[in-house]
Parts: structure tokens; C-alpha cells; sequence
């Protein structure tokens, strides 16, 4: 049915002129699902080359090509939403062709295809030789519930896509599928190569794309139902993925995000930011009152921490901590960045939930992921169906709001393998607080819970510890405070390193010239 009907090769001349007949006759789920099966009983075909003019522009030079808002697409129409586009270059060197679905009069459902033209983008004040190439990604826009018209939603770049609430900016980011990803091996990255985009109505509030997803080992159909509800941005996902081959781990609903420095690690002596990261924490829910918060920190080398779940009601990375004063950036207003929470539509069951942490070294770089683990891997010829929705917004899953949570951290090393931790624990809880019945938990690998004393405070607990680290790895960590023998907390779970942390900065971070 599809263009993959090739040798293995790469296609030649412009991006799917082969395909686009077949790519047209998409009008439905159902229609994408049919190609995506058809797709994975073939051989994959790599995506065509970026002309050299644009993969060899710089940074500073790709940010100046940006989509006219007057040609906005369905902007006239006076629509709740409207559609811009990204302009390939720098490292953004995949095309992705898009499409229009709509209703015609008759209910009959049609496809036309959005051609890619030089005359929708302002290029500021590149040269005027660039060539014609094609679509990069798709960016959705609208309006807050105030009516401010903004944007809200991007797809760009593999399988990558972010939102925002009306409150919150761009932050951490979803992807559609992670392959081999935290391996001792390259890490295969999925692409959207196309998306059909639902007309809506003008009394809508919703809006539906369709993706087809596609990388040597998998083809994907997926459908994204975006739904902008004020304080956060809910997108439902189903989609369906057929397996070529069977890959070594296979990542569901995959989020990357950022951490620098901020609770547990000090910020370079020269850098005034008290905290820089897009998110703080890894936060998972495995069913009933069984809620576990990760901070994030991270080694002088990647690391990846494993959390067991039987069945995952919920995960997502974080950004509790939303105090202008812990971040001093109004620039980058990372106080403002979303969090970014998983829930399937039917808990996931058997496997894992797994935290990658990189050293990363600026802001402008993805240094965390989250995923979910599966623990059998798919079969060649397999294929496998999920759903769930992805929520971007300024707060937590109300179910978790009656347990304390842990709002802040300090790590003190003392030398001679001796740290001290403060952890405060807040929020609301059952019972009026007093340390006579209340007792933290406590379990360390690689080292040992030496000292703990708590002490109340507003609307809490404040634990104060001390703690031996063994040998030079990291000292495995968790905690949760109990009363009369039932938990009031989430359980902390952290990965302290065994000393103080050192990590070679770029002068950004130093002030000191090269």
C-alpha cells in the first residue's frame, strides 16, 4: 500500500512522491491503523536527506526562520484552533508531511494535503537562496479561557511533542515511543513522518491529529484528542504499534525533561540561580495510597534508577516546586514549567518505571527521562495497543494531595563519608501532627541511616538525618513517615552520591572568559 515497497534505501527526490497518493487516502483512524500494519510488513525506508543549506545552519540562525502569523492556517476562519508550521534546518532535518481532514456537506470525509511554502515563513535576515524543502513539525494554536490567543501545543523533532496550560510554558516533553533507550547500545528514535489534523467546528473544544509513526523496528498509527481545559492541557492517546522486529526494551509514554542543579545540589559558585531544571521529580503511582516521589539529581555519569510496579496507575516528572524566589530566571521562568503526568486508561501491569539521568552539560540539553517498561518484549510481527492521557499543568493528581509530600531537600556532606540530609515533609494530612507517634522509615543500600531526629513545623515534618556512605557508589535511599503504624507520606526514594558532587561547567555558568 506505502512507499515501503523499497530495497531499504533511501527515498530520492522529494519527500514521499511516491507515497502521496497513499498518504491522501487517509481520512480515519481506522485508514491510519490499515497503513501503519501495511508499513511494518515491509522493509523500512529512511526519510530522504535535508538539503545541506539548511542542516548547516547554525542555532542563532534556524531561530530566525519563524512561521508569518498572518498565514496562519484557519486563522480567517475564525476558528477555536489554527495551525502553524516549523521550517526544517539546524538539527530539525526530517520532513513531515501534513494533511487536512474535514466533512464535506454531504458528512462525506476528505484528506488534502498542506503543501509546504517559502512565502508563509519570515526568515529575517538569512539569504533568500534557501531552498524549498518541507514541513519540520506542526504547532497548534488557540486561546486561553480568557481569551488570549496562544500557543499550546508542538510536535517536532522524532517523536517528540509539548504543551502548555494558560498558566504554565513550555517545559518538559512527551514522545510517542522510546526504543533501546538506556542501553549499552545507540538508542533507536521513532519518527512521526506524517499527521492528518482534524478540522474543528467553531463550537468545538477539542481537536483530533492523527500520527504515523515509523523507525526500523516499529510502525505506529496513533491519535492524539487534544482537550485545552484552563490550568492544564489534557491529550487522550490510543494508538497501535506493529512490530517489524522485536527490539530490546521497549519505552511507553516516554517524557524528557531537565535538571541542573537546585535541591541536593548547589549551583556553580558564579551562577546566582538558586535552582535550574524543568522538572524536580519523578512521581508514580502504583495503586491505592501507593505514591512514590524520586527527586531528581544526578551523577558525574549517566545513571538509571528502576522502580518495580505489578501495575502503574499513574507517572509522570514533576515541577512542585513553583516559588518564583527558588529559580530568580525571568527569563527562562522555569516556575512556570508544566508538569507532565501519565494515567493509562487501564493500569499497565508487570514491568517498570525507569528514571535515566545524564550529566547534561547546559540547560539547553535533555538530561532526564521517564518511561515505562513493559516486561515482555514484543515479538516480531506483533502488535500492541495502548491508551492513555498525558496532562500538562501546574499541579499534582488530586488523589495525592492527603499525604505529606516532600517540598524540599538539602544534602550537607561532612567528609569523611558522613552526610547530613533535611527533608521537609508538607501538606495536608488526618491528624493534628506530633513526633510522639509518628516514626520515618527508613532503608539504605550502600550505606546506613546513622542518625534521625523530627521535629514539627507548620503544616509538617521536618526529618534531620545523618548518613555513612560505604565504598564510591551511591547510596540508595527511601523513606516514609508512619503513624500508629499506617503511612501519612508519599515514600522518597533518592540516589545520593557518596561525595560532594563535581561537574566542569561552560563559562555561561562560571562568568570566566575563554
Amino acid at each position: 500500500m506505502l512507499p515501503i515497497r523499497g530495497s531499504g534505501q533511501e527515498n530520492s527526490g522529494k519527500p514521499w512522491d511516491s507515497a502521496m497518493n497513499d498518504l491522501c487516502e487517509v481520512v480515519s483512524w481506522n485508514d491510519l491503523r490499515v497503513l501503519a500494519k501495511s508499513v511494518a510488513e515491509n522493509p523500512y525506508v529512511k526519510p530522504g536527506p535535508a538539503p545541506e543549506s539548511l542542516t548547516n545552519l547554525t542555532y542563532d540562525d534556524y531561530i530566525k526562520i519563524s512561521f508569518r502569523d498572518d498565514r496562519s492556517i484557519w486563522l480567517k476562519e475564525r476558528l477555536p484552533f489554527w495551525m502553524q508550521t516549523y521550517h526544517q534546518g539546524f538539527v530539525q532535518r526530517d520532513s513531515v508531511e501534513l494533511f487536512e481532514l474535514s466533512v464535506t456537506n454531504d458528512q462525506q470525509r476528505t484528506c488534502k494535503r498542506i503543501p509546504f511554502t517559502k512565502s508563509d515563513f519570515d526568515f529575517g535576515d538569512l539569504p533568500p537562496t534557501l531552498p524549498e524543502s518541507g514541513h519540520a513539525g506542526l504547532k497548534i494554536c488557540g486561546k486561553s479561557s480568557d481569551g488570549r490567543p496562544r500557543e499550546m501545543l508542538s510536535f517536532l523533532g522524532s517523536s517528540y511533542f509539548r504543551a502548555c496550560s494558560d498558566n504554565t510554558v513550555y517545559g518538559a516533553s512527551s514522545r510517542g515511543l522510546a526504543v533501546d533507550i538506556a542501553l549499552n547500545k545507540n538508542e533507536e528514535f521513532p519518527k512521526f513522518r506524517a499527521f492528518w489534523i482534524e478540522k474543528p467546528s467553531r463550537t468545538q473544544d477539542s481537536l483530533v491529529i492523527l500520527g504515523w509513526l515509523d523507525s526500523p523496528s516499529v510502525a505506529g498509527a496513533y491519535r492524539f484528542c487534544v482537550r485545552p481545559l484552563g490550568r492544564q492541557m489534557q491529550i487522550d492517546v490510543e494508538c497501535e504499534l506493529f512490530f517489524r522486529a522485536s527490539p530490546d526494551k521497549v519505552a511507553y509514554a516516554p517524557i524528557t525533561s531537565m535538571w541542573m542543579w537546585g535541591d541536593g545540589l548547589s549551583a556553580p559558585s558564579l551562577d546566582l540561580r538558586p535552582s535550574v531544571h524543568d522538572s524536580d521529580g519523578l512521581l508514580i503511582h502504583s495503586g491505592d495510597s501507593n505514591w512514590k516521589w524520586r527527586p531528581l539529581t544526578r551523577q558525574a555519569y549517566p545513571s538509571v534508577s528502576s522502580t518495580r510496579v505489578d501495575a502503574v496507575h499513574g507517572f509522570g516528572l514533576m515541577q512542585r516546586d513553583r516559588d518564583e524566589r527558588h529559580f530568580q530566571d525571568s527569563n527562562a521562568l522555569y516556575h512556570r514549567r508544566p508538569s507532565v503526568w501519565v494515567e493509562p486508561k487501564q493500569p499497565w501491569r508487570n514491568g517498570k518505571i525507569e528514571l535515566l539521568e545524564i550529566p547534561g552539560a547546559h540547560e539547553g540539553i535533555d538530561s532526564i527521562g521517564a518511561y515505562f517498561v513493559p516486561d515482555r518484549k514484543p515479538e516480531t510481527g506483533e502488535s500492541r495497543r495502548l491508551e492513555y492521557t498525558i496532562e500538562f499543568s501546574d499541579h499534582e493528581p488530586e488523589t495525592h494531595d492527603r499525604l505529606l509530600k516532600l517540598t524540599s531537600l538539602d544534602v550537607d556532606y561532612q567528609g569523611q563519608g558522613t552526610v547530613q540530609m533535611e527533608l521537609r515533609f508538607e501538606g495536608a494530612s488526618q491528624e493534628t501532627l506530633s513526633v510522639k507517634n509518628i516514626d520515618l522509615a527508613s532503608e539504605a543500600m550502600r550505606g546506613q541511616v546513622t542518625e534521625t531526629k523530627l521535629s514539627t513545623i507548620p503544616n509538617g515534618i521536618l526529618a534531620q538525618l545523618l548518613i555513612e556512605t560505604d565504598g564510591d557508589g551511591p547510596v540508595e535511599l527511601e523513606w516514609v513517615l508512619r503513624s500508629r503504624g499506617s503511612r501519612i507520606s508519599e515514600t522518597v526514594g533518592y540516589l545520593l552520591s557518596p561525595r560532594q558532587p563535581e561537574f566542569v561547567y561552560p563559562a555561561v555558568y562560571t562568568r570566566q572568559e575563554e
